[in-house]
């Protein structure tokens, strides 16, 4: 059994806060910074179907996606997207588990993914790998208007032709001169363009 460290990344966002009218008692809400994981690969290891892998948060706190790979050789590519996205046209390599946890800024940790036999593993030489994604993205808000209710969209701008799901929109109130966090649980198409839209109601 062989093993491989990648790391699978990198998408566009775009983040707009949308203020509605000018009125001192409603809600202003002006972006001020973005809030995604950076997940990177430190170490991986394979303990029988136990797969290791020590992943370090190198940006803000959020959710990560833990993606086990199986490779018939070490020359496979590797994926460009998650498995979501792939529509499950892997050529030579075997998609086998996932899983999501929350990492704060800065964390490191050991995550482990369990791997079952599958056809693709014909010997005890195949390759595997880990792919990492975020799997939170939002932003922060300060109200620099009036008190009151906003709603939060993400909305795709270009998905690079793919037919993601939007997530939910979210209602919370924000008092005068405060700031908000919204986050939106998703792993979102690679190179993906997309705004967090937030806009009094």
């Amino acid at each position: 059994m062989k093993r491989r460290e990648f790391i699978v990344g990198g998408t566009t966002a775009g983040i707009s806060g949308i203020a509605g009218c000018s009125d001192s008692a409603t809600p202003v809400m002006e972006f001020q910074n973005f809030v995604v994981p950076d997940p990177r690969m430190v170490s991986q290891d394979a303990d029988g179907e136990e797969y290791v892998a020590t992943i370090q948060n190198t940006r803000d706190g959020g959710e990560i996606a833990v993606e086990l790979w199986y490779y018939r050789s070490p020359d496979t590519p590797r994926p460009g997207a998650a498995a979501t996205y792939l529509n499950g046209e892997y050529q030579d390599r075997h998609f086998e588990s996932a899983k999501a946890r929350y990492f704060a800024g800065g964390e490191r940790r050991d995550i482990a993914v369990t791997g079952d036999d599958h056809p693709l593993m014909e010997s005890d030489s195949f390759d595997y790998g880990f792919a990492l994604w975020p799997a939170s993205h939002g932003a922060v808000f300060e109200n620099t208007g009036g008190s009151g209710e906003i709603e939060f969209r993400f909305e795709y701008q270009d998905t690079q032709g793919y037919n993601p799901r939007e997530p939910p929109n979210k209602l919370d109130s924000v008092g005068r001169g405060k700031t908000i966090e919204i986050v939106f649980n998703t792993v979102i198409p690679p190179l993906a363009k997309y705004d967090i839209v937030a806009e009094p109601v």
